[in-house]
């Protein structure tokens, strides 16, 4: 009942998922499947809060150059399912944790990612001002905490209303997080776990801050290294990433 573009935009790896050849090629990637309206059901969303979200793809901002709500209503359903999922769903056995592709864990000991809650905190380019932001890139949450974090998602989602408009495409991810950390810490102690990210493309740049006197978790390679470093093709983004990865 729900389309493959309404729950996540599958548009640039679904021709991989539909190839038998994947699983021989990437033996460690696993496809799950999972019934939305299940799981929203299993976590008490009411039967318009399905509603609303069903039809995310469907509303019609009053103010369409103010809001960027049907650019990311991929991104936004995501945010909401990757909490649902990480607290646990009826028809599988286990949690699921969330990461985006462009985060990597570079700490050698993996236990500081598993022993308790965690969550990424990245480094801005204006980190002279103290530019942070919250990630929802998280592990090991309790049930309180995802029951917490499900309840104000909940409550964001009922502040807009039929009219269903979201400003920000953050609004249910990195500022949720944001919003709601000190609350997660009380709840259970939570690491924050410092990541770099970028304001440019040179893999040598990227190099330098790492090897700077703070202890970075997670190397976040965002759009700005992306983006830049695959405008001549595939090639030129492997050959930056190995730069990276070769030292890091």
């Amino acid at each position: 009942s729900w389309s493959i573009h309404q729950v996540h935009n599958f548009t640039s790896c679904q021709q991989y998922l539909n190839d038998n050849t994947t699983t021989n090629k990437y033996p460690n990637l696993i496809e799950k499947r999972f019934d939305p309206t299940s799981l929203l059901i299993q976590n008490n969303f009411t039967s318009k809060e399905i509603d609303w979200l069903r039809h995310w793809d469907r509303t019609n901002p009053t103010n369409k150059a103010r809001y960027v709500h049907k650019k990311h209503v991929a991104a936004r359903l995501s945010d909401v399912f990757r909490i649902l999922l990480a607290k646990g769903n009826d028809d599988d056995e286990g949690t699921m944790a969330y990461l985006d592709l462009d985060m990597f864990p570079i700490y050698q000991k993996k236990n500081m990612y598993l022993q308790s809650p965690n969550v990424a905190v990245p480094f801005w380019s204006d980190i002279a001002n103290g530019g942070l932001e919250i990630q929802n890139s998280g592990f090991c949450f309790t049930t309180k905490q995802l029951d917490y974090l499900i309840i104000q998602m909940k409550s964001i989602i009922n502040s807009k209303g039929n009219e269903q408009n979201y400003e920000l495409y953050t609004e249910l991810g990195p500022t949720l997080f944001q919003k709601s950390i000190q609350t997660l810490s009380s709840l259970a102690h939570t690491r924050l776990l410092f990541t770099t990210t970028n304001s440019d493309s040179s893999s040598q740049k990227v190099i330098t801050k790492l090897n700077s006197s703070v202890s970075y978790y997670w190397l976040h390679l965002d759009g700005q290294f992306r983006g830049p470093n695959s405008s001549h093709g595939t090639d030129q983004l492997r050959n930056a990433m190995k730069q990276v990865f070769q030292y890091a």
